[in-house]
C-alpha cells in the first residue's frame, strides 16, 4: 500500500508545519 505509506509520511509533516 504505497498510498497508505505516503500518508503516513507526509502526516508527521502537517504536525511539523502546523
Amino acid at each position: 500500500m504505497p498510498m497508505a505509506n505516503l500518508l503516513l509520511l507526509i502526516a508527521p509533516i502537517l504536525i511539523a508545519m502546523a
